[in-house]
């Protein structure tokens, strides 16, 4: 059974049941986590669903009804393990909590659904793995595609424009973990997407939500302006691109999403494009024998120190500079460093004690922050003064711009050391 293959059932029964099925209607195409307690539990189809996929055991209560209920449940301090196997599988899933103090309910606890959570729009991290974890949003306009591209876990938020011909080699290139399209998305560029990412879920929002008045306000609401003049000059089939995926993050209450703050428009200029034949073929990111990174290019020479390191290397080599300034500039920088190998190996140790700052910056803006994430935040700032001294000495213009954004972040960094007692046993005191 596909995760679009979830059907509902409709009878009366107990009163906590009939508000699990109130609750369940709202999300049909959903696997339904509900909180009872200490478990999240699932229900008739969803259960069976669940017990398949992550192997635990299905069970059944009769809930007042002749024939029983199909019920499997996970402990709710575990559920982001369960989670993550969910949506590594395709599924999309909705989270309800008590939204009411049990001890204060009169009756029924109030509950409600808290989050919608799909491949492409995980706020946990699902397979461990420092690779972007990519939404696209697909928006055509004549023989055009406007692409709106987003790493919900870093807040990376890209928009750009390419010829429909090349659609299925961007989405290649990507290998989103979901596509969004408008419902009446054309049905042969459809196919083609399908046919370029086959193991990505295709999502569908309605038409109007891309229109340019509601994706305008989407963005002006989000990143709180009143002109999008500041991001460059954005088309209309870009701005609606880049506003329905918006509007689809707030349809899956995704809250505020504070650490996705800007809006970048790629134009090309000082990069090579590379297309999908060529980085296949040359095995640049994946290899040609089962599709990981064993063997590339980017397998061999990538010694980096942090997730966020190798995620810019891999960009890096899958768009290399064409500009001659710009190559001076980061061969300058690298030079610079190979030739000072204590300098070096200071910069490694101490870069290797800083966690994936992108992602931990990521939960605190989807308010999925634990109190793990938030010691791992400052012991990551804690390295920047210390960072920034050790560069110091080189002076090159692409490390003295690196040096000038290692903002320590002082304020932050009192606010958790006043709160956050690290003694207690469940916080770690390393970064990651």
């Amino acid at each position: 059974m596909t995760a679009k293959q979830i059907p509902k059932r409709n009878r009366k029964s107990t009163p906590l049941m009939e508000q699990y099925r109130r609750i369940k209607e709202k999300v049909p195409d959903s696997l339904l986590l509900f909180r009872m307690g200490d478990f999240f539990e699932l229900f008739d189809d969803d259960a069976k669903i669940a017990s398949e996929v992550l192997g635990i055991t299905l069970t059944q209560r009769s809930h007042g009804m002749p024939e029983p209920t199909p019920l499997a449940g996970v402990p709710y301090h575990a559920v982001e393990k369960y989670l993550s196997k969910l949506l590594a599988a395709g599924f999309k899933v909705a989270i309800c909590e008590q939204v009411e103090d049990p001890k204060q309910a009169k009756g029924i606890v109030d509950r409600d659904i808290v989050e919608i959570m799909t491949p492409g729009t995980a706020t946990i991290d699902v397979e461990g793995s420092p690779e972007p974890n990519y939404i696209v949003c697909a928006f055509a306009d004549n023989d055009k595609i406007s692409l709106a591209i987003a790493d919900i876990l870093s807040g990376h938020f890209e928009v750009k424009t390419i010829e429909s011909e090349k659609l299925a080699g961007e989405i290649e290139l990507l290998r989103p973990k979901e596509i969004l399209v408008p419902e009446d998305f054309d049905d042969d560029l459809l196919s083609l997407l399908k046919n370029a990412a086959s193991g990505a879920r295709i999502s569908f929002s309605e038409a109007w939500k891309f229109g340019a008045d509601f994706a305008r306000q989407n963005l002006f609401e989000h990143f709180k302006i009143t002109t999008l003049e500041g991001f460059g000059d954005i088309s209309i089939p870009e701005m609606s691109a880049a506003g329905g995926l918006i509007a689809y993050f707030r349809d899956l209450k995704k809250g505020d999403m504070a650490h996705i703050r800007a809006l970048s428009i790629y134009r090309g200029g000082d990069t090579m494009t590379l297309d999908a034949a060529t980085v296949r073929n040359l095995e640049l990111v994946r290899s040609l024998s089962d599709g990981g990174p064993k063997g590339t290019l980017l397998w061999i020479i990538d010694v980096t120190c942090t997730p966020m390191g190798h995620r810019v290397l891999g960009n890096w080599i899958l768009a290399p500079l064409i500009n001659r300034e710009a190559i001076e500039r980061r061969r300058s920088a690298v030079g610079m460093l190979v030739s000072e190998p204590l300098i070096l190996a200071k910069l490694r140790e101490k870069l290797a004690a800083v966690g994936d700052l992108e992602r931990l910056v990521g939960r605190l803006g989807n308010e999925k922050a634990n109190p793990r994430d938030i010691v791992a935040l400052k012991t990551s700032l804690d390295e920047m003064p210390a960072i920034r001294k050790i560069i110091a000495p080189l002076e090159t213009p692409f490390l003295d711009k690196l040096r000038a954004k290692l903002d320590p972040i002082d304020e932050a960094r009192e606010i958790i050391r006043k709160n956050i007692n690290r003694n207690r046993r469940f916080i770690s005191t390393r970064a990651g």
